[in-house]
């Protein structure tokens, strides 16, 4: 946990305790048990906080929305079944977010539509921990794979000099949410990475620019 020189006083995530009567978590200073964190040197310097870092829990604790203190406490203080999970979907950002929705799965824009089309409002709703297989959401991916595993779009993909111009963040988030939703195994999906993997260029990237070489 640092070398000799370093004389600050663990703190661990898993000695957080309310204290009684206060309105903010309180990290106790003292030894990191093997029960607790295990024996990984690299764990452990891992739950090293610091006054800066205790304060941001609080603040992300004291949030209104709960997919926000799911993921500070699943992400930040490593509890195995945060209390927070089962009213993500109440969450006024993600209400807001799945509102208008129409029949479709799609909200009456382009799913690519900045900023209020299918696509973005899913990298959003992944990254507040909506639970994969949520009926909303994965509605919402079938809008946003038909349009990039249609005709016209792939039509649209053009090779230069043997390079494919693509700018890969469309199908990359798209690959990205539906992972998150449940959906690898899905043909659409598998085309998406298979496509990602076909595009890439030498050097590792992707690239639209129709003048790189």
């Amino acid at each position: 946990m640092g070398d000799g020189n370093d004389t600050r006083q663990p703190i661990c995530f898993l000695c957080f305790q309310k204290e009684e009567g206060g309105p903010s978590w309180a990290a106790h200073p003292g030894a990191l048990t093997d029960a607790a964190v295990g024996t990984d040197p690299e764990q452990v310097d891992r739950l090293v906080l610091d006054e800066a870092t205790l304060s941001a829990v609080d603040f992300l604790l004291a949030s209104t929305e709960p997919a926000i203190r799911y993921l500070t406490r699943r992400d930040v203080l490593a509890e195995p079944e945060p209390e927070d999970g089962a009213s993500i979907l109440e969450g006024p950002k993600v209400r807001a977010l799945l509102a208008g929705q129409r029949p479709d799965g799609g909200f009456g824009v382009h799913p690519y539509s900045k900023w209020t089309g299918a696509h973005w409002r899913l990298v959003s709703l992944v990254e507040l921990a909506v639970p994969a297989g949520e009926p909303r959401a994965v509605a919402a991916a079938g809008t946003v794979l038909d349009w990039l595993t249609g005709d016209r779009h792939r039509r649209s993909v053009k090779e230069i000099d043997g390079l494919t111009r693509r700018c890969a963040s469309q199908e990359g988030n798209a690959l990205a949410v539906c992972c998150r939703l449940g959906l690898a195994a899905d043909q659409q999906v598998e085309l998406l990475a298979r496509s990602l993997a076909e595009w890439q260029w030498p050097d590792g990237g992707w690239n639209c620019d129709v003048q790189a070489s």
